[in-house]
């Protein structure tokens, strides 16, 4: 199943900046770490909202399915986000 629109700009998840929301349309990563990130609530399809991008420190820290996780910077480089027009930072 495809998340991608027409209506929305695709981008890896480390270009989101703090407030930005995404879905996440594809994850280029082996299955074992697809896995792994699924039982964290990272799957295509699934909402996140960037709370932190620390590129000096190579960690980025998202919302999602009212969790904080953080991720390094080379594995969230692996992983496609659609972001919204009209969604683009949160209020």
């Amino acid at each position: 199943m495809s998340w991608y629109s027409d209506d929305g700009d695709l981008m890896k998840c480390t270009e989101l900046k703090a407030g930005m929301r995404g879905r996440i349309h594809r994850i280029h990563m082996s299955e074992k770490d697809q896995k792994r990130l699924l039982v964290l609530g990272i799957y295509e399809g699934a909402p996140v909202k960037v709370e932190r991008n620390e590129p000096r420190s190579g960690l980025l820290i998202l919302l999602v399915c009212g969790n904080f996780l953080m991720l390094r910077h080379r594995d969230a480089e692996k992983i496609e986000v659609i972001q919204d027009e009209e969604n683009r930072i949160c209020r």
